[in-house]
């Protein structure tokens, strides 16, 4: 009888070896699921506006699960096939910087139905409408311009329509420092009352330049008007270029505020003999 004991539990042991060998390959080496892939080129802006609009990520959810954000243009796989829901939301680089990647409140998802196809691409081209409450837009187009001179501005905020220059339309903003000329600030013509604690709230601006030039606000309660540090200072371009700086923190801040201006300001680079920022497309938005 000890025998047979000793026999079962020989051949027991085995098994029961191999049942977990067998059982740890599947552990480690599971079924691998086929994926589909989406190819997106572009996200097209439904605007007037000229390009470019610098979207430069897709915020990609399946059946509303964030799948990942991803530079255009990109083929990317998912983990699902046959019919989906697919939402693009178009990203920008937030104040012009490449780690402050942001779905863009001010720009509509694009919504669709898909039939994911595994090991196979799909294209599409997503579009997006701009959306939001806009108080202020400046384009130039006009002879009239809403930007004035501070008496801290050695020179005046101008309009040109040197065809050389502008970017779109008839003329562009021109901020110009001339050899005997180190500073320009320039404010709004009117004040903008944005509800306090908004969601977001934005500047975009078409712009190039050979000089850093600064943007901010001023706050204005009911005692005084508060010239606020730079929210931003942009660094030369020498293209055009688009822009897009969030001001929420700092709108939000100013808690006794009725309203607000916006300024440009700049300070004469070293080097630079004669100092040139060009602005286009002014556009101050809030959620």
């Amino acid at each position: 009888m000890l025998r047979n004991v000793r026999l079962i539990r020989l051949f027991a042991f085995p098994c029961l070896a191999g049942l977990f060998a067998f059982s740890s390959c599947e552990i480690i080496n599971p079924e691998e699921e086929i994926p589909s892939y989406i190819h997106i080129d572009s996200i097209h802006l439904n605007t007037s506006d000229k390009p470019p609009y610098n979207i430069t990520d897709a915020w990609v959810y399946v059946n509303d699960d964030l799948k990942g954000v991803y530079e255009l243009p990109a083929t990317f796989p998912i983990l699902a096939g046959g019919p989906n829901n697919v939402q693009i939301k178009p990203g920008i680089e937030m104040n012009g910087i490449a780690l402050t990647r942001i779905p863009y409140p001010f720009f509509t998802a694009y919504i669709t139905s898909e039939d994911l196809i595994r090991d196979s691409v799909i294209t599409i081209n997503p579009e997006t409408n701009p959306t939001g409450n806009v108080v202020w837009e400046e384009d130039f187009e006009n002879v009239g311009i809403t930007l004035q001179a501070t008496s801290q501005s050695d020179t005046a905020a101008q309009r040109t329509d040197d065809p050389s220059i502008i970017f779109q339309g008839d003329g562009c903003g021109a901020f110009i420092l001339y050899q005997n000329q180190n500073t320009f600030e320039a404010i709004s013509s009117n004040t903008f009352a944005i509800p306090y604690n908004s969601s977001a709230i934005f500047l975009e601006i078409d712009y190039k330049c050979n000089n850093q030039f600064s943007v901010g606000i001023f706050a204005n309660s009911v005692s005084q008007s508060i010239q606020v540090a730079p929210s931003l200072v942009i660094n030369p371009k020498a293209q055009w270029n688009k822009i897009y700086i969030n001001l929420t923190q700092e709108i939000n801040a100013q808690i006794n505020a009725l309203n607000y201006n916006i300024y440009f300001g700049i300070l004469k680079d070293s080097g630079v003999d004669v100092a040139e920022v060009y602005v286009d497309n002014i556009k101050l938005i809030y959620l």
